[in-house]
């Protein structure tokens, strides 16, 4: 995914998360909007809180090998 591409999926992801809690201030009709699931609402929630924007942005799914404690 280029970066223009990520850029545009943060900024779409920033777009529910701001729909939920400014117009719906509901999540279920926020995520029934925009056609997603509340299990990626609160994940994409709570990565926001946690790292702001940058939160947003899709993450590797590959398996850290070099990250295991002894």
């Amino acid at each position: 995914m280029t970066k223009h591409e990520q850029a545009r999926l943060m900024n779409w992801r920033l777009k529910v998360l701001q729909h939920a809690s400014e117009v719906t201030r509901n999540v279920a009709r926020a995520c029934r909007h925009f056609g997603i699931s509340r299990k990626s609402f609160y994940k994409w929630q709570a990565r926001y809180a946690e790292n702001g924007t940058t939160g947003l942005f899709d993450r590797s799914r590959r398996p850290r090998f070099g990250a295991r404690e002894n």
